[in-house]
């Protein structure tokens, strides 16, 4: 049984049969065009979805010497955005054994984690897929964006609240929806949409908090533009946070006393206290070099002869006055 997949969910009719028909009437004249070697259906219609605004997005790979002819105005079909047979569609061109070769995005391996291979007669796509599509990223790839949306609705809108100005405060808070939507598609081990389709697909996923799309909208509200409305928004993006924070947690059998977003710095505190001494090489395979030169780290580590110390005694006197909030509710949870 196929794995379920976040899908378009749009309240009008879904006309992808029709567009998916007129495809298979069409294929047929670009998979025959000179040095193509495979053809990709990629887009809103490999996900499911198509409408009289959609195009039938393909994607062309082409021969190293046909990719030159095609970029040098002389493709057989027009690039890009044309019109077949009545028929709105999306033309990208590929050079074969550079998508054999490169490395993938995470837009694209978004997009590309849909694409439906057309034509394929040696098999190149196929197995190109099979090395390069990667398993979604998942609750490593949450720390990194709750610690984002965080960073945006806790402690840079405090600041703009605090010198009275609501419309740069609306603002950051705005920046706080992006890496809030996406960390959810990580905790639910998926892959990262493109903007374009991010909020709509959320409302498919397999876990949402509850009353996801009616608290979306509020979070994303400015209302009136004033301060009040600030905090009202701010009130409903950290209770989301905070929801999906609680899952990720839940879905970790670590038992982290501290927030997803500081489970780095609680892994690395909690493993030099226990070890006393890392070799540096081992540390930075772990978890970064750079991470000692911050707190706490930088209060109550040292560096010599390629090994990471513990100061046993810095680390006990350190206090709430020294380190940032942040950093000393980790101390305080290795402690503990």
């Amino acid at each position: 049984m196929e794995p379920h997949r976040p899908t378009p969910t749009i309240d009008h009719p879904n006309d992808a049969q029709r567009l998916r028909d007129h495809l298979e009437a069409t294929r047929q004249q670009f998979e025959s065009l000179p040095d193509v070697v495979g053809v990709t259906l990629d887009g809103g219609l490999s996900r499911g979805y198509g409408d009289e605004l959609s195009e039938i997005d393909l994607t062309l790979y082409l021969s190293a010497d046909g990719y030159e002819t095609w970029t040098s105005g002389r493709a057989p079909v027009p690039i890009g955005i044309t019109v077949v047979d009545d028929q709105l569609y999306d033309i990208e061109i590929e050079r074969i054994d550079t998508f054999e070769s490169e490395t993938w995005s995470d837009t694209e391996q978004w997009d590309r984690s849909y694409a439906e291979i057309l034509y394929d007669p040696e098999g190149r796509l196929a197995a190109a897929f099979d090395d390069h599509l990667e398993p979604p990223p998942g609750l490593d790839h949450a720390e990194g964006l709750l610690f984002d949306c965080w960073w945006h609705f806790r402690l840079t809108t405090a600041c703009w609240i605090r010198r009275g100005d609501a419309l740069q405060a609306h603002y950051v808070l705005d920046n706080a929806i992006g890496p809030l939507v996406e960390s959810l598609f990580a905790v639910n081990d998926e892959y990262l949409p493109h903007e374009k389709w991010l909020v709509n697909l959320s409302r498919s996923l397999d876990w949402r908090p509850d009353d996801w799309g009616t608290r979306l909208q509020s979070a994303m509200s400015t209302g009136d533009g004033s301060m009040e409305t600030v905090h009202e928004r701010r009130g409903v993006i950290a209770a989301l946070w905070d929801d999906i924070d609680r899952y990720a947690r839940d879905q970790s059998d670590d038992g982290l006393p501290v927030r997803w977003m500081q489970r780095t710095f609680y892994r690395a505190l909690s493993h030099l206290v226990e070890a006393e001494r890392i070799p540096l090489e081992a540390w930075d395979e772990a978890y970064g070099s750079r991470l000692l030169s911050m707190d706490p780290f930088a209060a109550v580590a040292t560096v010599e002869a390629e090994t990471v110390t513990l100061d046993a005694t810095a680390l006990a006197d350190l206090t709430a006055d020294d380190v940032y909030e942040w950093h000393y509710q980790v101390v305080e949870a290795v402690r503990a």
